[in-house]
């Protein structure tokens, strides 16, 4: 605000303007149509319960075959990162993609909430990204997936025990378990776990490359956590499209080692 005559602003006690411009915030509010806010319930709605029906999915999925439950994962995971490349996206578009960040298990608990201060706001964080994971920092947009990582873990070693006939006298049961952990545990563990948080870990551990500060331990913890989970996903691209060259001619010859570059039993390759 500028007073372009500050002569003739005056208070009660006779004194004028000594400063003819002033700064000061002022807080912005979008407006939106009664009949738009309306569709935009119901669109998020709709996101929201495909969401979870597409967890029950997965769930299914985890046990009946690995080709299928990675590509539920990815596609929607896919979708939903639009949100966070494109920031003039329509107003019910944008909503939508908001309620299928459950699809990225951010329902889950962040054990490493207690870890960052509770009012911290990195400064490389955009303000529309607030909404979907609140803080740009790694140990905070992408914590929750190491319980994902843990209870992959923990479902790969209940597979791995059950196959064993000491453990388990059911032969259904044990000829399954031993069927997964085959073809799918055994060598390919490393590579369908990451499959989960792939998108994740390198979007926002290249991301953290904007906020590079190391004043306090957690920072660094956070920062050495990013920059190894980014390597490992990196490692992971590099090694699958080195063995997916490899084989390219002949997928016949792929060793048992390697199978995770291939698909169900349908050969159908990454």
């Amino acid at each position: 605000m500028t007073f372009i005559n500050p002569a003739l602003v005056i208070d009660s006690q006779g004194s004028t303007l000594s400063t003819t411009t002033y700064v000061a915030p002022l807080p912005t509010y979008d407006y939106i149509d009664p009949s738009i806010q309306k569709s935009t319930e119901q669109v998020s709605s709709l996101s929201q319960v495909l969401s979870w029906i597409s967890l029950v999915i997965m769930l299914i999925l985890i046990f009946k075959g690995s080709y299928a439950l990675l590509l539920v994962t990815e596609v929607f995971q896919m979708v939903y990162f639009h949100y966070f490349v494109n920031q003039t996206l329509p107003y019910n578009f944008s909503n939508f993609l908001l309620n299928l960040k459950y699809l990225n298990f951010q329902f889950l608990p962040n054990p490493f909430s207690s870890t960052v201060p509770e009012n911290y706001v990195s400064p490389a964080t955009p303000t529309t990204f607030v909404l979907a994971i609140t803080d740009t920092t790694f140990l905070i947009s992408c914590g929750h997936y190491f319980l994902v990582l843990a209870f992959y873990a923990l479902w790969a070693l209940a597979v791995a025990l059950l196959k064993n006939k000491g453990l388990n006298k059911w032969d259904k049961l044990r000829r399954f378990c031993r069927k997964v952990f085959q073809r799918r545990i055994r060598f390919g563990a490393v590579n369908e776990a990451f499959w989960f948080c792939y998108i994740s870990f390198v979007f926002f551990g290249f991301w953290q490359f904007r906020d590079l500060s190391t004043a306090t331990g957690w920072n660094v913890a956070n920062l050495l956590l990013a920059f190894l989970f980014l390597f490992i996903c990196v490692f992971i691209t590099c090694w699958v499209v080195y063995l997916s060259i490899k084989y390219r001619n002949d997928v016949s010859k792929v060793p048992r080692k390697h199978q995770f570059i291939l698909g169900e039993d349908s050969h159908i390759p990454f």
